[in-house]
């Protein structure tokens, strides 16, 4: 059994009828299938800004733990 990680499950031919209304009133992402195999997900692009945002928090969290312990270096402004 496959898992849809989406809120919505569409067909090729349900996204050729209106794939940009289909997309807005997406509240989040919408698994694009073919049988029962989905092939791709569409993310509407506030929920695209969302996810890149929390990577970017996840990438940010690793340095700062990375970066325990460090000893903190003195930089004056004009020297960067």
């Amino acid at each position: 059994m496959n898992k849809f990680y989406a809120d919505r499950l569409v067909t090729l031919d349900e996204l050729q009828l209106d794939p940009e209304g289909l997309i807005e009133r997406a509240a989040g992402p919408i698994a694009l299938k073919i049988g029962v195999k989905s092939i791709a997900y569409l993310v509407p692009a506030h929920v695209w800004d969302a996810v890149c945002e929390r990577l970017d928090d996840i990438d940010l969290a690793c340095i700062v733990r990375t970066r325990i312990g460090e000893q903190a270096v003195d930089v004056d402004i004009a020297d960067l």
